[in-house]
């Protein structure tokens, strides 16, 4: 296996101490809404965990999610996927890596989702990572299925990033929809551009000129402040 199969499981530095715990289905962490393009060149990425004695709805363990588009992890392969998603019509586009990128699960990973204004790129653990489109539904075109995925990003203006889970969309079934990552966040960054262009060594999460939100949870344990990180809803750090 080159670099670029061996790279979930690649060790990372580890990180002792408070971060934020996602096991329940109401638990997430919404920032506040952004005034923010994300149909030009991004970044988002975070330190994360998924763990193995999660024990809920093993079906959708998302990490980030802004409007309808999700960074999430996908059993039972354990792939990694950005999905738009348009709940009126049922379809959808999902981005998903190469087999050989699968989650080590209970080991800290960088992971990076990175849109450079035309295809989605992720990196796990530095190094970049194959992906493919798959399309949920009916399109034309791969040209319909990139329009699409385009316009689920440009709905995500303006709204909300929900950290560690996203909340049930119908109450009255509570076992529908919804998702939560079954694991850990410690650090999380949204940022203007594409940080990377080749493979690099990850490092801790800094704010910089290029850095919309930098949220780092492993300032101590407690409550979450409004100020700091938003709506915390049944998280604990």
């Amino acid at each position: 296996l080159d670099e670029f199969q061996l790279a979930s499981s690649r060790p990372m530095p580890e990180r002792t101490g408070p971060a934020l715990r996602f096991m329940t289905r109401t638990a997430r962490v919404e920032t506040p809404a952004i005034e923010f393009d994300f149909t030009r060149p991004f970044t988002l990425e975070a330190w994360a965990s998924a763990q193995s004695d999660f024990t809920g709805d093993d079906n959708s363990r998302v990490v980030a999610r802004f409007g309808d588009v999700g960074l999430k992890l996908h059993p039972p392969l354990r792939d990694w996927q950005v999905i738009g998603w348009d709940k009126a019509t049922s379809r959808g586009v999902n981005i998903v890596t190469d087999e050989g990128f699968s989650a080590t699960l209970d080991r800290r990973a960088h992971l990076a989702a990175q849109w450079s204004g035309e295809r989605m790129q992720f990196f796990v653990n530095g190094r970049e990572c194959p992906n493919r489109e798959n399309p949920i539904g009916a399109f034309s075109s791969p040209e319909e299925m990139r329009r699409f995925f385009r316009d689920r990003l440009a709905a995500a203006n303006s709204k909300p990033i929900t950290l560690g889970g996203f909340p049930v969309l119908n109450p009255d079934r509570p076992n529908a929809g919804g998702g939560v990552l079954g694991g850990t966040i410690d650090a999380f960054r949204l940022s203007r551009g594409a940080r990377y262009a080749n493979s690099f060594e990850p490092g801790e999460l800094k704010p910089d000129d290029a850095t919309v939100l930098l949220y780092d949870f492993h300032e101590g344990a407690g409550r979450s402040e409004e100020r700091r990180v938003g709506k915390e809803c049944r998280s604990r750090w």
